[in-house]
């Protein structure tokens, strides 16, 4: 009787720790619609950061969700072999206080982004500030919001030191939280659009030509590129949000289908992204059979290099 009962309470407690959920690490900005497909009865055990965080703190989790689906391929080919592309976004500017449309002619502004060192979404502001160099036609945008007031260095590449060194003029922050919290200290921050609308907060729409929302302009996005402190070259590119199954776990292939069929695709308009349809891969070859007909092949290079 005793030996019928250890097994018992082993096989409830394997149990338990069966039904702990799909293991998750994602990008912050992405917790909302992950919260939201919790809501429809899949149980996950999820782990928040911002991107390049997420790629450097990977150890058992069963999927990888990032805002810039190129990280991915830095966990190639140990933790992953494959990306999948299945959401857009874009940058926008919000505020509190009204500001001037020319947003890139104001002087002296206080302005918040996101770490560019470890959130996709801080690299890629500075990348549409690049951008909206060339499309403006002034080459001091950049250093006048950001280079004259850290040590961020725009050369042939945007330097992006270990130790920011901002002043009073640019905040910096490590979670979104804090940088929408920021409003009430800074003229505007760049944030993603998905992330604004969820807030109710105004903002200005950018040009397509330099928010990073749209794959027509990616050749154009890839003007700007960035040096990570890490030593990592990225080069602009739309903003897309992938994931990757990094286990055998088929929990971790129903979750990902779920994203990927059409009650998927509608939490996530709900969730203010664009679904991609179809979505991408980099290597269709290494996808689980299961989610193939969801996908085609993404055709576009990388955008990022470890160096």
């Amino acid at each position: 009787m005793k030996y019928l009962l250890s097994v018992m309470v082993v096989i409830l407690i394997s149990g338990c720790i069966g039904n702990s959920g799909v293991k998750i690490i994602c990008d912050e900005s992405f917790e909302y619609p992950l919260s939201n497909i919790e809501n429809t009865g899949i149980k996950i055990n999820e782990n928040i950061a911002q991107s390049f965080n997420c790629i450097s703190s990977v150890k058992d989790q069963d999927i990888i969700i990032v805002s810039d689906y190129n990280l991915i391929t830095l966990l190639y080919p140990k933790k992953a072999s494959y990306y999948i592309e299945f959401a857009r976004d874009s940058i926008v500017i919000a505020y509190s206080k009204e500001i001037d449309k020319k947003w890139y002619e104001m002087k002296d502004a206080k302005i918040g982004i996101m770490n560019p060192n470890t959130s996709a979404c801080g690299y890629q502001s500075l990348m549409v500030l690049k951008l909206a160099e060339i499309y403006y036609g002034d080459n001091s945008i950049l250093d006048n919001f950001i280079c004259k007031n850290t040590k961020i260095k725009d050369e042939e590449t945007i330097n992006i030191p270990e130790t920011l060194g901002v002043n009073e003029n640019v905040l910096v922050e490590t979670s979104f939280s804090e940088l929408i919290n920021d409003l009430n200290k800074v003229d505007f921050i760049f944030i993603y659009k998905s992330m604004a609308k969820r807030e109710n907060l105004k903002y200005i729409e950018l040009p397509p030509q330099i928010n990073l929302g749209e794959t027509e302009y990616r050749n154009m996005y890839r003007q700007a590129v960035v040096r990570l402190f890490s030593n990592t070259l990225i080069s602009g590119n739309p903003v897309i949000y992938g994931f990757s199954i990094l286990s055998t776990d088929p929990e971790a292939i129903k979750f990902a289908d779920f994203i990927l069929n059409t009650k998927g695709k509608k939490l996530l308009e709900d969730s203010c992204l664009i679904p991609l349809n179809p979505a991408l891969t980099d290597n269709i070859e290494n996808v689980p059979y299961a989610l193939k007909d969801y996908l085609e092949e993404d055709k576009s290079q990388t955008n990022l290099k470890p160096v």
